[in-house]
């Protein structure tokens, strides 16, 4: 095993990871397009195309394409879908992701969303959290606990009983909140005739962001306008962006070095075409493996296939992102004609390279040193070839 690189030794563990979670899923049963599960006392996994719950009084875990629930439920459903109906009503929590959340009936816990749409027609009992394009919530609806969001569009025609903390393109209130308001992180705030805050409003007031206050609308709490940050306050933020940037890509560099490139010399020694190479099979991976995700995805009995390649692919690219002022450093070295090996010094030098890159280019560079960082993705997808080859 000594001969074995470091790269080889992360391609064989996370093929022994990705081999023991498809193992799992297909041990799971999948007998039928829709599948119906009744008096579950205790937790319940599964997958498919459709899958509607009939009676139930355990938690749910689930990935499917549909997944609908017929009946009351005790316990909470954490699932990963495109359309989840709530069609009866749910006693325990929401942990949802996926394209379109609709409750048609009361939840008595939280909602947790990341997603697209999130309609509530009815009660929620306890407290909503939404990272997505769309949050309604319509007039019959009750919300008892907070609002937090990050939308492109929050709506919110019912009643909020809690505070609501809001950030995004847009903001419309149209029915009432009993709490407070923040929305000092939106750039439209709308409250419309006949819309009541009982608490406070916060927002901002900059040239890049509005407040409409309609005729009838009322405000009982203080009304707080953010002032436009000073230009010593706005110095402060980026030199604190800065130093947060250089933490972050001294512990990742140095976290990359210590366990894959301190005995690396392979890759330091390649030639520049081979590594453009390496980068230009890692971008094509990436994106090649994203679209398997997406077909095993919607094909039926393959939801833990896809989560495993999912995963897998995250965590690889993750890895390169750490590895690419590494990378960099030595495509400096290279192009200063040095043939030493990844060492402390090679570090430091992609370091500032990346510093100076993103200080002239800024987006620009991320993207280029993002593309540099494949490289460790396509070396590592080239050794996975290989050891499955021989």
């Amino acid at each position: 095993m000594k001969n074995v690189s470091n790269t080889k030794r992360l391609v064989i563990i996370g093929s022994i990871i990705l081999a023991l979670i498809i193992l799992a899923g297909s041990l799971t049963p999948h007998r039928g397009k829709e599948k119906r599960y009744a008096d579950h006392s205790s937790s319940l996994l599964t997958t498919g195309s459709n899958v509607s719950i009939t009676e139930g009084r355990g938690n749910v875990y689930v990935a499917a394409e549909r997944l609908s629930l017929s009946t009351p439920l005790t316990g909470d459903v954490y699932g990963l879908a495109t359309i989840f109906s709530v069609t009866e009503q749910m006693f325990g929590d929401i942990g949802f992701v996926g394209e379109t959340l609709d409750v048609q009936r009361n939840v008595h816990g939280d909602i947790r969303m990341l997603g697209d749409r999130a309609i509530i027609q009815q009660r929620v009992a306890g407290e909503i959290m939404f990272l997505g394009t769309l949050l309604s919530i319509d007039e019959q609806a009750v919300v008892q606990g907070n609002v937090t969001s990050n939308a492109t569009e929050q709506v919110i025609n019912g009643v909020v009983r809690g505070n609501v903390s809001a950030s995004g393109d847009r903001l419309v209130i149209a029915g009432t909140v009993t709490g407070d308001v923040n929305a000092a992180r939106v750039k439209e705030v709308v409250l419309t005739k006949g819309s009541i805050i009982r608490g406070s409003l916060t927002y901002t007031d900059s040239p890049r962001k509005s407040f409409v206050m309609e005729d009838g609308a009322l405000v009982s709490g203080e009304l707080v306008k953010i002032s436009k940050k000073k230009p010593s306050s706005m110095m402060h933020g980026h030199l604190y962006g800065i130093i947060k940037m250089l933490i972050f890509l001294v512990v990742s560099s140095f976290l990359m070095y210590g366990l894959f490139f301190r005995r690396e010399k392979k890759l330091a020694r390649l030639p520049l075409k081979n590594m453009l190479f390496r980068a230009a099979l890692g971008v094509g991976s990436v994106v090649a493996c994203s679209i398997l995700v997406i077909i095993l995805a919607v094909t039926p009995g393959f939801g833990f296939v896809s989560f495993a390649l999912l995963l897998s692919i995250m965590l690889l690219t993750l890895a390169s992102f750490f590895a690419s002022p590494i990378l960099l450093g030595v495509l400096v070295q290279r192009l200063m004609r040095s043939r030493d090996g990844v060492s402390i010094k090679t570090v430091i030098t992609g370091i500032a390279t990346v510093l100076i890159l993103v200080a002239i280019l800024k987006p620009l560079a991320i993207i280029l040193i993002l593309i540099l960082g494949s490289a460790f993705f396509g070396h590592a997808i080239r050794h996975l070839v290989n050891t499955t080859l021989r």
